[in-house]
């Protein structure tokens, strides 16, 4: 039977930890867990491990080490940066959920010159708890890096390294291979791209590619770059 997994900050990785409230209710009351029994725990940054249920108070079940294990999931072979213009809140958080269960390794929010949402709408907390939970589902021990939001031009200044840019009007495929063991992919945003952004990509080492012949909203190409790209280079196959 497969364990349930549970999330810790490193931090408080040890022989014995105290799980949250929150997490101590759905432990007895949402899988009816009870002492003695094992859960898996993983700290987001590659460790997963077997504890067992030694105390289950409301103010916080406690459980000791068992064995460290596998993670579920192992990771890519290939390190993906994706970064996303910012776009309506719930497009966001789609976005982010579907890219960690892909196997992304850092996501850097954009604010590029025809981004339609706020900068204010973006909740660092909120988009690592969701994270988190991704991570968790899909059977990853590591949490992605989630960087606060970054002006576009600043973000590709400076760029060493390879890099996808992809752009409904125009570009070549994805080659079939890459150099590299990291890739850095950028998506539009809900508004498009500005013609001087692509220049500035372009001047900065990125390659401009498409997603064939049919215009995708915004999220929907985010997702399918992401899963194409670990297609091709990293795992998904």
């Amino acid at each position: 039977m497969q364990l349930r997994r549970f999330y810790i900050d490193p931090d408080r990785f040890g022989n014995k930890v105290e799980l949250s409230p929150e997490q101590t209710r759905h432990l007895s009351r949402v899988l009816r867990l009870g002492t003695g029994e094992d859960i898996s725990v993983f700290d987001g940054c590659g460790r997963e491990s077997i504890f067992r249920i030694v105390d289950t108070a409301p103010s916080g079940a406690s459980v000791e080490f068992v064995e460290d294990i596998p993670p579920m999931s192992p990771e890519s072979d290939i390190a993906i940066e994706l970064a996303v213009p910012l776009l309506k809140k719930a497009h966001t958080e789609l976005v982010l959920q579907k890219a960690v269960e892909l196997g992304v390794s850092r996501f850097v929010p954009l604010i590029t010159k025809r981004t339609e949402a706020r900068t204010s709408a973006w909740k660092a907390e909120r988009a690592f708890r969701i994270a988190v939970e991704a991570a968790k589902q899909s059977g990853r021990a590591t949490v992605p890096i989630i960087e606060s939001p970054r002006d576009f031009e600043s973000f590709v200044e400076g760029f060493n390294g390879t890099g996808f840019l992809f752009y409904e009007s125009e570009g070549s495929v994805l080659p079939d291979s890459i150099d590299n063991e990291s890739v850095t992919v950028i998506t539009g945003p809900e508004g498009g791209w500005d013609e001087t952004e692509i220049e500035t990509a372009r001047g900065a080492g990125f390659e401009i590619v498409h997603l064939g012949g049919r215009i995708l909203k915004a999220e929907t190409a985010a997702i399918v770059a992401t899963a194409l790209v670990q297609e091709k280079f990293g795992d998904l196959n």
